[in-house]
């Protein structure tokens, strides 16, 4: 294969990656009114974005979604930065412990 094509080919499947490795989250308390109360007195109607009454819109502005970055993006390089310092903190590298068990003396 050429470069070009496994450059797109890369993109495209670490893009849906990104999308299946999404999270979901919401409040539990839309409007004062615990979500699942909410949830159960809405009906089919009010998914349809032509509903008059818009409680779709107050539902969509308490969930949020969050993708795993893309490996060459900004974030993703900080994300992998931040897991290398704490892994190198937790299992505490160079401790003195470690330096004497690893000389040969």
């Amino acid at each position: 294969m050429r470069g070009d094509v496994v450059a797109v080919l890369s993109h495209i499947y670490c893009r849906q990656m990104s999308f299946k490795s999404g999270v979901i989250t919401s409040r539990g308390i839309v409007d004062g009114v615990p979500l699942g109360k909410h949830l159960a007195t809405m009906t089919t109607k009010d998914f349809d974005p032509k509903s008059p009454t818009k409680r779709i819109d107050d539902l969509m502005a308490g969930v949020s979604t969050a993708c795993r970055t893309l490996g060459y993006t900004q974030e993703a390089a900080k994300f992998t930065r931040r897991c290398c310092f704490s892994m190198l903190d937790y299992y505490v590298l160079w401790d003195v412990k470690s330096v004497l068990n690893i000389s040969p003396m």
